[in-house]
């Protein structure tokens, strides 16, 4: 996912954040509950947070990890709706955080403030769609691969060969619905494959576009946009 700043000017940004007001939050803490009133809209300082719904046999899903530079909007396009999902800081965070009443005068004052946000919202859904579209389609062993590569798409600006990537298999069964157990058993799987190396909360890739053509020449779909471009090099 893009960051909300790459969509528009230093000027727009500016003034999104001079009708805001920061919230802090430590880590683990509860930023809003599935159902609760939540009319603000957020965008992520420093820190990261978590989008997660829990159902009624106790088992968390994470529809989405953001970080700063991304923004959340409970209520679903500042229309008021009771809150999707749970959110949580997953990392001690810090919000600039915009009420519903202030966000429709600065939107309706800056259209390119509202077309950035609506582009930002366009992107998020075509992500969740594509995850979706991977749960009906893919094996679970790919579906790991696949979130592991995700994983390294997000550092690999800042590293050189070999990636080490820190997770765990809490991080992954929260994503994909499954126990830790199975979690083990496809990154187990994985590993025999020679296309990772597990350690203690991490795995290690050595060649990112093996795993990459693993994952392409799996799915049964092709991509419109192959995923992860970066990584093939």
């Amino acid at each position: 996912m893009p960051k909300l700043q790459d969509l528009m000017s230093a000027d727009d940004m500016g003034k999104l954040l001079n009708v805001s007001s920061p919230r802090h939050y430590v880590a683990g803490a509860t930023i809003c509950l599935r159902g609760d009133p939540c009319p603000w809209f957020a965008l992520i300082i420093k820190g990261a947070v978590r989008l997660a719904s829990t159902g009624s046999e106790g088992l968390t899903l994470t529809t989405a990890v953001l970080r700063p530079g991304q923004c959340i909007d409970p209520s679903g396009g500042l229309i008021n709706l009771p809150a999707m999902n749970d959110i949580f800081a997953e990392e001690t965070c810090e919000l600039a955080v915009v009420l519903h009443q202030q966000m429709d005068h600065l939107l309706l004052q800056n259209p390119d403030i509202a077309r950035a946000i609506m582009t930002f919202d366009k992107l998020r859904i075509r992500s969740l769609s594509a995850m979706l579209d991977d749960i009906r389609r893919l094996p679970r062993k790919v579906q790991v691969a696949k979130f592991v590569l995700v994983r390294l798409q997000a550092m690999q600006d800042d590293h050189a060969p070999p990636f080490i990537i820190t997770i765990n298999q809490e991080d992954i069964s929260g994503w994909l619905g499954c126990s830790r157990n199975s979690v083990n058993k496809y990154l187990s799987a994985l590993a025999e494959d020679g296309l990772l190396e597990t350690g203690y909360n991490s795995v290690t890739i050595n060649d990112p576009a093996k795993m990459v053509r693993y994952v392409l020449q799996s799915s049964p779909i092709e991509p419109i946009q192959p995923f992860l471009d970066k990584l093939k090099s």
